[in-house]
């Protein structure tokens, strides 16, 4: 039971090792590893350094997406700068229609 739980971890470590490489393109560029390197690794602190890894790719992603919905807000709210509706006025407004006759 050991075993498989410790492969499964092994198999989560490998998919977010994947998941890092494929978002910043890293490389080894020493080349391949010997077998007790990359144990010695796995049982060290490269578990923990690739979960860091992990949550800052998150948080870019969030910032990213954050950026986006503020580069919209700011897009809508150039459409309407013409009409001078004081912005009171829009506060609690999710959306505006557009009617013309």
């Amino acid at each position: 039971m050991g075993q498989a739980a410790s492969q499964e971890g092994r198999g989560e470590l490998l998919t977010n090792v994947r998941a890092v490489r494929a978002a910043t393109s890293a490389i080894n560029t020493s080349g391949p590893m010997p077998r007790k390197q990359v144990n010695a690794l796995i049982d060290g602190s490269f578990p923990g350094r690739i979960e860091k890894a992990m949550e800052l790719l998150r948080a870019i992603d969030e910032s990213q997406a954050s950026i986006q919905a503020l580069a919209e807000e700011r897009d809508a709210m150039a459409r309407l700068a013409p009409l001078n509706v004081p912005l009171e006025l829009l506060t609690g407004i999710s959306g505006l229609g557009n009617l013309r006759g």
